[in-house]
């Protein structure tokens, strides 16, 4: 246990300092540009271009964590397991879907109680836990 600890956080410490290198690195790429910018036009101009520069690579790079963090949602495809499912379940579960959410939005208080109290139960017992994974996927 105490050898993982240890390679997790000499893992973290060297991505640390890869991090403040790095930013370091696109400090000193930013005043390159700056000073090359500042030759040919004023130094307020330049400035403002490579604030500008800073500013939409920072946007580019947000977006590409934008799609990582949230990939566009996956459609099913004809060959993925249960995709098969019997049309009478789908019927079922969306009958049983709407009924659950009319008791819902009828009785909240009561529901958001159930809500914390299983979710109490099926967070503290690993009994509860492996009886509702057995439940749910038992397969007749």
């Amino acid at each position: 246990m105490g050898d993982v600890l240890a390679r997790a956080l000499t893992a973290l410490a060297v991505a640390t300092l890869a991090a403040v290198v790095g930013i370091g690195g696109l400090g000193f790429f930013a005043y390159a540009a700056y000073t090359a910018l500042a030759l040919i036009t004023p130094p307020a101009v330049a400035a403002a271009l490579v604030g500008l520069l800073c500013l939409f690579v920072t946007a580019l790079l947000l977006l590409v964590v934008r799609s990582v963090v949230h990939p566009p949602p996956r459609r099913p495809s004809a060959s993925a397991p249960g995709a098969e499912g019997r049309p009478q379940d789908t019927e079922l579960a969306a009958l049983l879907g709407r009924q659950a959410g009319s008791f819902v939005r009828s009785n909240f208080r009561e529901a958001a109680g159930v809500a914390f109290v299983s979710g109490l139960i099926l967070g503290v017992s690993p009994r509860a836990r492996r009886a509702l994974r057995d439940l749910l996927l038992n397969d007749r």
